[in-house]
This record gives C-alpha cells, structure tokens and sequence, in this order.
C-alpha cells in the first residue's frame, strides 16, 4: 500500500481498507473516515463500538480542501505528485505491488509490481502472451470450443497479455450465459488518466481462407482495469459463432469444433479534432498466439512452429495484412 510521510499534517487512512485517503472523502456521524471504494460497500460503520448507519453519505470537504494543497511522495520510486495525480500514480508507479490477478478473475492472493506482472501472469497461470516495443503490431489468437460446451455454459478461455513497451494490456474471453453471448474486451492494467487516449480494435472472422461468413469487428475505448466505468465489451451471440464450424463433415455436430480467430490492435489516438490518429507504420504485422482455453483449438498451429517461433507464424497469415490494411 501508498502511505506518505508521517509528519505531514492532514493525511488520514480509510478506517476498512487502511489505504491513503484521497478525494472524495466520506465519514461516519462520529468523524471515522472511509475511501470511496470502502463506502459505497458499507451500510453502517465497522470501527468497533460505533455501528452508526452510513446510508446517508457525508462528504468531509474541510480534509478535501486541506489535502488538495497537499504534495504527495510515493515511497516505492520517490516521485512527488499532487494529490489529485497522486490518486493516478498509486496505479501507475511500476514499482508498487498490486493483486491484478483478481481483477482479472484469476484465484490469486500475490502482489506483485507493475514491472513484474507479465511474467507473473506467464510462470504462475500460465497465461500466453506477446511483448511489442510499440503499437504497430497485431495480436492474432486462435480460438474454439465445442458445441456442446458452449450451450452448456462451460467453457472457460484464459485472459492473454499483451505488453506494449512499458504498458500491460490484458484481452479477456468470456462467456455470458444470461445474453447468449461470448465477449471480448481489451483492459489496461493502470490509471484511468494514463488509458485516456487508448483505443482498440478486436475483429472475429473464420479460420477458413473461403469463407463466406461475415467478419465482425469493434472499435473503442480502453479502459483501466480498475475503472469504475461499465466495461466496453465486444459482444457476438451464440447463435452467430455456431456458423463457425470447423467439423460439418462429422456425423455428431454436437461434438463439432467451433474455430475461429480473434485479432487485437491497440493503438493511441488524439481525440482533440474527434478522429483516430493511428500510431503505426507501414510495416505492420502480426503475431499469432495459440488460445489456452478450456477446449484449445491446438491443431490450428502449424506443426513445425510453436507460439514463440513468431517467424514461422507471421509465414502463415501473410495473407491477413491487405485485410487489416483496408480496414482503416
């Protein structure tokens, strides 16, 4: 956890979490301090013999003001920020343990510093992921399950990462049983204010050089993972994925796999003038990882490569670049 020094007058701590109070500042009748986060979950106080109901929200504007003229040094890089950027760094600062595991949907009790979290990701739950230096390359994943696990709402796909420089990026699969639905989303692990200016594409289309079935894409926001906003998800209906069937030759189609590839771009963008500037060259490429979900689609991957013979893959889906190319 963020503290700051002890000497400086106006910092107090949440009374549940322990964390760092910033603004807003909520209290208790008797004076006990909560974050945002604490209260919003809270019906009366937990400090011990008090017990007082907290369901009318009592903002503390005297410690607001105080602690707005308030510098900050963070102890894990010795940088100093307003409060106000303060609150951005506590999920910024590389340095600084987090549990980004459980905001993923992992089972996981480690903390473990913004710098550390891919390989974490990758030695501890064995999640696939790529390293880019910039924003000129393309994620493509190859996934698929069967018939009969979709309509029996149990299949599940591990997240994949994808690091840009110093930037963590997490794209998530998920399976939404009461919408009839498979989703994807692009989350980034940091501050609200660092993803302002963060957009992403994800694009469905078959395995199949000829196929006729339509290619399905969504362009976006990307959000934080710890953003308080209702998550940007791309949505396709199980009804519509069932047309991607790799298996129609087999006499039992519930047992058929369903295949198909989902491919990610991140790139920024200068919302200034309300267009996309897109920051890439024209020597965009792709790179293939095999999807780890509960029903992996293995033989999608050309035998003679691996998921980090990235040479040997980019060979196989040379064909993608025009299509990605006439996109924008």
């Amino acid at each position: 956890m963020l503290r700051a020094d002890a000497g400086i007058k106006y910092l107090e701590l949440c009374s549940v979490c322990g964390e760092l109070l910033l603004p807003p500042i909520y209290q208790c009748q008797a004076g006990h301090l909560f974050c945002e986060c604490c209260e919003s979950k809270l019906d009366i106080c937990p400090e011990e013999g008090c017990q007082r109901s907290v369901s009318t929200k009592i903002r503390n504007t005297y410690l607001e003001r105080q602690l707005h003229k308030t510098i900050l040094d963070c102890k894990y890089c010795s940088l100093r920020f307003p409060v106000l950027s303060f609150r951005d760094h506590q999920f910024d600062c590389l340095q600084r343990k987090q549990n980004l595991c459980l905001k993923l949907g992992l089972s996981c009790q480690s903390w473990v510093s913004l710098s550390e979290v891919a390989s974490h990701l990758r030695s501890e739950h064995n999640l696939t992921g790529v390293e880019l230096e910039d924003c000129s390359t393309s994620i493509e994943i190859l996934q698929g399950v069967t018939r009969t696990s979709l309509d029996s709402n149990s299949v599940r796909w591990k997240p994949h990462f994808i690091q840009i420089g110093e930037k963590l990026f997490v794209l998530r699969t998920v399976l939404e049983p009461e919408l009839q639905c498979v989703s994807w989303n692009v989350c980034f692990a940091g501050s609200d204010h660092s993803a302002r200016n963060i957009f992403g594409m994800i694009r469905l289309s078959s395995l199949k050089l000829d196929s006729s079935e339509p290619t399905l894409q969504w362009h976006g926001k990307i959000l934080s993972v710890h953003s308080q906003t209702i998550e940007k998800r791309f949505r396709v209906h199980v009804s519509t994925l069932k047309h991607f069937d790799s298996g129609a030759e087999k006499l039992d189609l519930t047992e058929a796999k369903l295949k198909w590839k989902i491919q990610a771009h991140i790139y920024s963008a200068n919302d200034s003038d309300g267009n996309f500037n897109i920051d890439r060259d024209i020597n965009t490429k792709f790179v293939v990882v095999a999807d780890d979900a509960s029903d992996p689609v293995k033989d999608n991957v050309p035998s003679n490569t691996t998921t980090n013979d990235f040479v040997g893959l980019l060979r196989t889906i040379r064909y993608h670049f025009k299509l990605f190319m006439e996109t924008f």
